[in-house]
């Protein structure tokens, strides 16, 4: 039994299918008979455009053959997770705290800081 792998493709600036296996001649000119697949010699690949029903097709079209079909990689949704920022609430300085800032505010432009060194301390 042959094993065939679907991954995720980024090819022609759009997602893409690839189908990756171990050289099979046999197998090989059964996925040339597919329509819509193609080859790539930038990745060595066929590929076919990322779609649930073209998805479904390679499956289909190879398991009609008894290959070996792993798709865990297509199924994987890849969360991107944004960072949650909450809002620092500082204490209010007292008097001479703020006096103690303002100096050390002109020691740095004293010595030709930049505005945004300044900022950051």
């Amino acid at each position: 039994m042959n094993e065939v792998k679907l991954t995720p493709l980024h090819h022609n600036n759009s997602a893409q299918i690839a189908v990756r296996f171990k050289y099979n001649y046999n197998l090989k000119t059964h996925l040339k008979k597919l329509d819509g697949i193609k080859w790539s010699n930038t990745h060595k690949v066929f590929y076919l455009k990322y779609s649930t029903e073209n998805k479904q097709l390679i499956y289909a079209h190879l398991r009609a053959i008894n290959c070996y079909v792993d798709y865990t990689e297509l199924s994987v949704k890849k969360t991107i997770s944004t960072p949650v920022f909450t809002e620092i609430k500082l204490p209010t300085l007292r008097e001479h705290q703020q006096t103690d800032l303002l100096k050390f505010e002109k020691w740095m432009q004293e010595k030709r800081l930049s505005i945004n060194t300044i900022n950051t301390y």
